[in-house]
């Protein structure tokens, strides 16, 4: 269950940078906005499931005793989806200031 959660996580890792990489689809000046509710909404999606990941983390942390094989697998998973999670703090607060500075 462990590797195939990594799995996942990996491959919502790629799409996250790649969405990332794209940042003129999240400007509000985006021709398409087509383009940007679809990949704006799946780029919220991974980050959104990327906080159930580190619940999970917590929770498994806290009821449960593994071997240290799946112990750094949760490890490693935790570090996953702080590296998608936080990034996306980080932007949300961006857009938020950009957008209050506009509207004053």
């Amino acid at each position: 269950m462990g590797v195939l959660i990594l799995f996942f996580q990996f491959v919502s890792l790629v799409f996250y940078y790649k969405f990332i990489s794209s940042e003129e689809l999240y400007t509000s000046s985006a021709s398409d906005t087509s383009i940007f509710w679809v990949e704006g909404c799946l780029w919220y999606f991974i980050s959104g499931i990327n906080v159930l990941f580190i619940i999970r983390f917590i929770y498994v942390q806290i009821l449960y005793s593994y071997k240290w094989f799946n112990q750094i697998i949760e490890l490693v998973s935790f570090g996953v989806a702080c590296a998608i999670v936080i990034p996306t703090i980080f932007y949300i607060r961006k857009k938020y200031l950009k957008n209050k500075n506009q509207n004053s």
